[in-house]
């Protein structure tokens, strides 16, 4: 099936950098666009009913008075409160999905659950010494290093969060009455990244690993061994979600859309079309540092129009690609 809007208003909201009206996506899941700095502009918070009357916040989004207003007029509107909040869970750690959490638990007394190797990236970032600071191995012309180093450091931004108050695993459903929403590890965005898989009615609430025109980073938050590895098994993972019959998602951005299946494949495909342009690069000369690769790289701005986050992620998903291509998992998958 090709991805297919299955919003209007979120659709026509996405494409004029607007924001769109609280939804109902499925009887008691509503969709919450909440305001974010930069591009995206908003996020999407999923308030989840529990046939006991309890409501669990998906993704509760960035911190902020403007947000919490919008939770609690969200809230209002299907005859609820602050008090009616009992779970909050986020899809990863970045600040657009997790940041105010803290805000709401203190709000609502609600119980914080995340993916345990999301709870464990947060209480120890900390890379192995020899991945600690990857950027001065990859030969960065002097001239290009001022603002790049801040560039480097943006490129996996993270919640500071004290504490949460459980973990979840895969395959585990969440606490909410009534209903079998199951978590579904899906890392590679993310070292703990999760999709949410609701068994009735047959949607998938995908996060960041499945957008309907955005390609995902990879790598932005957590220490992964095989990030590329990691990222295209999760795809693999939710595209078997979409031929299971579950195809329609519900993402962290942009707009709700049938054809995940498609859409995931897609994606895997788009990493498959990078990996192999690296290993082509790297075999006509296999000495040349993470600049001079990505420098002969296909992007779509070119490369010397990269600068700031963008010329740093260019530069971080051309050091995981070479990773990959010279790893036993890479070598099995590109032949």
């Amino acid at each position: 099936m090709p991805v297919r809007a299955t919003s209007t208003a979120q659709f026509e909201a996405a494409a004029a950098r607007g924001l769109p009206p609280v939804e109902e996506v499925r009887p008691g899941v509503h969709a919450v666009p909440l305001v974010m700095p930069g591009q995206p502009p908003f996020s999407y918070a999923y308030l989840i009913e529990g046939v006991d009357g309890a409501v669990a916040v998906h993704d509760p989004g960035w911190d902020s008075d403007e947000n919490a207003a919008r939770l609690a007029d969200a809230l209002a509107s299907i005859g609820k409160g602050l008090e009616d909040v009992s779970l909050i869970t986020a899809s990863h750690q970045h600040p657009d999905h997790l940041c105010g959490a803290a805000r709401l638990r203190a709000a609502s007394g609600a119980r914080i659950l995340l993916h345990e190797p999301e709870a464990a990236a947060l209480r120890s970032p900390d890379r192995p010494d020899d991945e600690s600071a990857p950027w001065r191995k990859w030969g960065i012309p002097i001239t290009r290093l001022p603002g790049l180093a801040a560039g480097l450091a943006a490129h996996a931004p993270r919640v500071r969060l004290a504490d949460v108050d459980g973990t979840l695993v895969d395959g585990e459903a969440l606490p909410i009455a009534g209903r079998t929403i199951r978590v579904v590890a899906t890392p590679g965005h993310t070292s703990g990244h999760i999709c949410l898989l609701d068994e009735a009615s047959g949607v998938v609430f995908t996060g960041d690993s499945v957008l309907p025109t955005v390609n995902p980073g990879i790598g932005l938050g957590g220490w992964m061994p095989e990030p590329i590895a990691s990222a295209l098994d999760s795809l693999e993972r939710v595209a078997a979600l979409g031929d299971a019959g579950a195809d329609e998602a519900l993402p962290g951005h942009e707009y709700r859309f049938d054809g995940l299946a498609e859409r995931a494949r897609a994606l895997r495909d788009h990493h498959l079309r990078r990996a192999r342009e690296v290993a082509a690069v790297v075999e006509s000369d296999p000495d040349l540092r993470i600049w001079d690769i990505a420098s002969r790289l296909t992007w779509s701005a070119g490369f010397e129009g990269l600068r700031a986050l963008s010329l740093a992620s260019a530069l971080a998903q051309t050091a995981m690609h070479r990773k990959f291509v010279a790893s036993e998992a890479g070598r099995a998958r590109l032949g």
